[in-house]
């Protein structure tokens, strides 16, 4: 069980000789994307705030946005991931000097009363390896985590929507991807790129930012399910429109 992160914890986290090691690699990313962010100014320069992004199988498109924030708004955001990256050691150590943390309501809740920025994709792994029959997709339905964490810690929600990122890999529905996710809780997707290779297609990326949605107030120590709930759909149907609304520029650019 992931164990909640304390005050030192986040703050001599990065570590920020690890992150620059990782700089080259963004920069090249980014100009193979030809990548860019629009709406930056929307990002807080201090203060927490939630930045949902969806999910697509690269994924890195997600440390991209980082990278640009990290870059453009001075602010490193902090992330969760799968615990999946949590069961080796040298993954794990990696992850975290990144300033990325395992999955968890209880870190989650820690970095952001640390008023830090974060990161979530709350479709995860079901998301990211759905396949491309069902791409530009969000699958955020059954997920009322984030709404929940934004109410308790009165952190506005910032949507991110890059449905380029779903043009990277084509991913081929597969029964045995879904049996092993289904039962194992594992990834094991299928998925080509340029010329049926794992090389990752230069498609153009970008983020597109919506304006801050602030949360609803509660009274007591946790919010009512109810009002959980109303606030997750009120955040999802912004997704959907944002997503829908920006694939009409994906195919225009």
């Amino acid at each position: 069980m992931a164990t909640k992160l304390t005050s030192p914890d986040i703050q001599h986290l990065p570590d920020w000789k690890f992150v620059d090691k990782i700089v080259p690699l963004a920069r090249f990313l980014k100009r193979y994307h030809n990548y860019r962010v629009d709406g930056l100014e929307k990002i807080p320069k201090e203060g927490r705030a939630l930045i949902l992004v969806n999910h697509s199988l690269a994924t890195y498109d997600i440390l991209l946005l980082a990278y640009v924030i990290m870059r453009k708004v001075e602010r490193l955001p902090r992330g969760l991931a799968d615990r999946n990256f949590y069961f080796n050691d040298m993954v794990s150590s990696w992850m975290q000097r990144l300033g990325i943390y395992e999955a968890s309501s209880l870190n989650a809740q820690a970095l952001l009363e640390q008023d830090e920025l974060l990161i979530l994709a709350p479709g995860g792994t079901k998301e990211a390896i759905r396949s491309s029959k069902e791409k530009y997709k969000i699958k955020w339905h059954d997920r009322y985590g984030f709404a929940k964490l934004s109410i308790k810690a009165q952190a506005p929600v910032i949507l991110a929507a890059c449905p380029g990122a779903d043009n990277i890999y084509n991913v081929k529905d597969s029964a045995i991807t879904d049996f092993v996710y289904n039962f194992f809780k594992f990834p094991l997707p299928f998925a080509d790129g340029v010329s049926t290779t794992i090389l990752p297609r230069p498609e153009a990326l970008v983020h597109y930012i919506h304006e801050p949605i602030a949360p609803p107030t509660f009274e007591g120590e946790e919010p009512t399910e109810q009002l959980v709930k109303e606030f997750h759909s009120h955040i999802v149907e912004e997704m959907e429109k944002l997503m829908q609304e920006k694939l009409k520029l994906v195919f225009k650019e």
